[in-house]
Formats: structure tokens, sequence, C-alpha cells
């Protein structure tokens, strides 16, 4: 048998024993997504900045909201250009595990954010604290602010003149009770839909879908005046400690 015979059978099984990876085209959706968050953070802080100056003006909120539409803009035709590859039959079963894969490291990242910083929060709960008020085998610390009392919540500060403390805490049973409420809720219903999507039932699907998101807009606009009473009224910045 020839090398050129050769190289083409070799040629026609590596065809036949490896799957078709897709490759779509260029797109313009990674740059508006960057271009959305870019202007989304500015808003956040030029807006931040000026309630910290006390300035009556800011053009911080209309940033960010001009900010928040473009992110909308981008996530709706970005997961619409997926959908429609999807559904021309573009994607393998490579192309759905990368799919898995990617949304597995993002809760995952997602994960070890709240794990460091629960983390952090449980390190000055339980150690550094009780260390500044002279207590534990680093309480020596306390020559840093002699005099200083160690209490949790900390709202006597080390150095009050330097850090102002908060005027209080939020309750656990106001608003963050509401907001728990309302995000294991739209766990539940999207859980429903995905049960829908899997047996074919497109209106159950989009109803679940629905209740979701409105669950979901509910959590966000609570929340925000949530941070707002805690910023504004009761003084819980980064200043405060």
């Amino acid at each position: 048998m020839s090398t050129e015979s050769h190289q083409r059978i070799e040629g026609h099984h590596s065809t036949e024993s490896h799957e078709q990876y897709y490759v779509p085209a260029q797109s313009k959706w990674p740059i508006v997504a960057t271009v959305a968050l870019l202007v989304t953070v500015y808003g956040l802080g030029h807006w931040f900045n000026d309630l910290t100056a006390e300035r009556d003006e800011s053009h911080g909120p209309l940033i960010f909201f001009i900010g928040a539409l473009l992110i909308a803009y981008m996530m709706f035709g970005w997961f619409g250009a997926v959908v429609r590859e999807s559904r021309s039959g573009l994607y393998s079963p490579q192309m759905d595990r990368s799919f898995r894969w990617g949304m597995t490291w993002f809760i995952f990242s997602e994960v070890m954010f709240f794990a460091a910083f629960f983390g952090a929060l449980f390190y000055i709960r339980y150690w550094v604290g009780p260390w500044l008020g002279g207590e534990g085998d680093k309480g020596v610390s306390n020559m840093l602010w002699p005099g200083f009392e160690y209490s949790w919540p900390l709202l006597n500060n080390p150095d009050p003149k330097l850090y102002p403390a908060p005027a209080g805490t939020i309750s656990a049973w106001g608003l963050p009770l509401i907001n728990t409420i309302l995000l294991v809720s739209s766990s539940f219903t999207l859980t429903w839909a995905h049960h829908a999507l899997k047996k074919g039932n497109r209106k159950q699907l989009k109803l679940g879908l629905g209740l979701t998101v409105l669950l979901g807009a509910a959590f966000l606009i609570l929340q925000i005046e949530e941070y707002v009473h805690a910023y504004s009224e009761l003084g819980l910045t980064l200043g405060s400690g």
C-alpha cells in the first residue's frame, strides 16, 4: 500500500472517531460585556463618592442605570445567540460538557468568594477582636489601643475618632428574612421550570421562569433598600469597621 493511500485511510478513521467541535464566529458580545461592566462599576463608584461627599446632585445613579441596561442588552443578545446555535444543532456533546464545566467553575468561584468573606469575618470575630481586647495568646495586641474592650457586634471601635462606629445593626427578622424567603422561593420556581423543560411543557416552563424573574427582581429591589438604609441611616460603611 502506498504512503498516500495509508494517509487517506488514517484521515478517514480520524474523522470518524473524533467529534466535530463547533467554533463560533467572532462575536461583539464580550466587548459589549466589558464596556457594560466598566460603566456600571464606574457609575456605582461615582454614586458612592458623591454620597460620602454629601453632594446634592450626582450623575452616579444615571451612569449606573445606563451600565445596567447595557448588561441586560448583552445578556439577551449573547444568550439568544447561544440558544439559536443550540437549536440549529451546531453543538456536540463536547460543547455541552464545556458549558457545564464553565458553569461549574463559575459556581465554584462564587463558593470560594463567600468562603473567603465569611472566613475573614469569622477570623475577626473569634480571634482578632479578642486579641485587641487583651485576650488570648496574642493579647499583647492590646498595646495598640490600651483600654479597648472587645464586644460583638463591633459598635465600639478601638479608635472612634479615626473610625466612627455605626449607629446600630440590622435585625435579622426584617428585610433580611423577607429576602431569604424570596431567594429560597426562586430556587423552587426555577426547579419547577427545569422539570417542565425536561418534559417539554412550555407553558409551565414560561410560568416558572416568569415567577423566578419576578422573585429575583423583588429580591434585588429590597436588597437595594436594605443597603441604602444601612449605609445612610445606620452608618454601616467600610470606614466604620
